[in-house]
């Protein structure tokens, strides 16, 4: 249609590259990432952080009055 031309065969193997590189990430994550959490738990938040929620429930306070909703 763009009069562009399409090498196939290169086309194919950089499929080929993109699927095998996407499926050996998936499972280097599945099998050694998911040991780590990827985010701190709330427990471990407020362990190091004692005053997170109470700031959090203050933050989302202020942004519920400036939106103008109950």
């Amino acid at each position: 249609i763009n009069g562009l031309q399409i090498n196939r065969g290169q086309e194919q193997q950089a499929v080929d590259f993109f699927a095998t590189n996407l499926f050996e990430a998936g499972r280097r994550f599945v099998e050694e990432d998911r040991q780590i959490p990827l985010t701190p738990t709330w427990d471990e938040v407020s362990r190091l952080r004692p005053d997170a929620l109470p700031r959090l429930v203050e933050a989302v306070g202020a942004d519920t009055a400036a939106m103008g909703q109950p």
